[in-house]
């Protein structure tokens, strides 16, 4: 019941201000209905004598749970006296922690949350999964061609930021050149401090098959975590974190 109402919610969102023909609000309002008259019926079971109190409250955190769903399908109406029907219950219960699930349930009936629906990925745009959560989201990220390391996602921090025992590795390997090295500048990190370091040109990096040329990042010590910051997220048209999916959404 509660992945047809979110389904339907859905829809109606999508074709938010389209006037249904007079045979879809019969439908719809059927639909209403039954499932109205069906949460009506399970909460008139628990009426029922000798019911065993563990077997309530698995039913009642199962309702509690697809509470906002209802809400947001089933009129104001039908939501009035779903929770009148709960009000009764209440009354004639004896067990204390069922009251409170039952008041709880009132609850997410009365002021369900708004949908929340994830980011979608605009036409000519790409999506790149993202390791962690919104705290810390990190991504492989391609250094030149040569090698991978994953780097934390800063959107805080002014440029790409490596530590420096990762550069003279690359350096010693070829892949960064002594020309790649711009001399000394500051950068400012996410926690809005500043710190002195090396500059130096990226060639190339890659996320996700998605490459940007011409990078400017700077030197971090030893150690430190790299950093993919503004100056390879500038690189595109647009970009936005989807925390419900951990995608990184980009447009070229």
């Amino acid at each position: 019941m509660q992945a047809m109402t979110d389904c339907m919610t859905a829809e109606m969102s999508a074709q938010a201000g389209a006037k249904l023909s007079p045979t879809d609000q019969q439908g719809l309002s059927r639909l209403r209905g039954a499932v109205s008259e069906t949460l009506r019926s399970l909460l008139e079971a628990f009426r029922a004598p000798g019911l065993n109190v563990g077997w309530v409250h698995q039913r009642l955190q199962g309702l509690i749970a697809a509470a906002p769903s209802m809400a947001r399908f089933l009129t104001p109406d039908e939501i009035a006296r779903l929770r009148a029907t709960i009000s009764d219950l209440v009354a004639q219960i004896r067990d204390k922690p069922l009251r409170e699930e039952l008041a709880s349930l009132a609850g997410a009936l009365a002021a369900p949350p708004p949908p929340v629906m994830p980011a979608q990925a605009p036409p000519g745009s790409a999506e790149i999964a993202l390791e962690g959560d919104s705290r810390a989201y990190r991504v492989p990220v391609r250094i030149n061609g040569a090698t991978t390391v994953k780097f934390l996602v800063d959107s805080g921090a002014s440029v790409v930021v490596l530590p420096t025992d990762l550069v003279e590795t690359l350096t010693k390997s070829g892949a960064i050149a002594s020309s790649d090295l711009l001399g000394k500048d500051t950068y400012v990190t996410a926690d809005g401090r500043k710190h002195k370091g090396t500059r130096l040109m990226l060639r190339e990096l890659d996320v996700g098959g998605h490459t940007v040329t011409n990078v400017l990042a700077s030197l971090a010590p030893a150690k430190a975590e790299p950093l993919l910051g503004q100056t390879f997220l500038a690189k595109f048209k647009s970009w936005t974190l989807d925390n419900r999916r951990h995608v990184l959404i980009i447009s070229e």
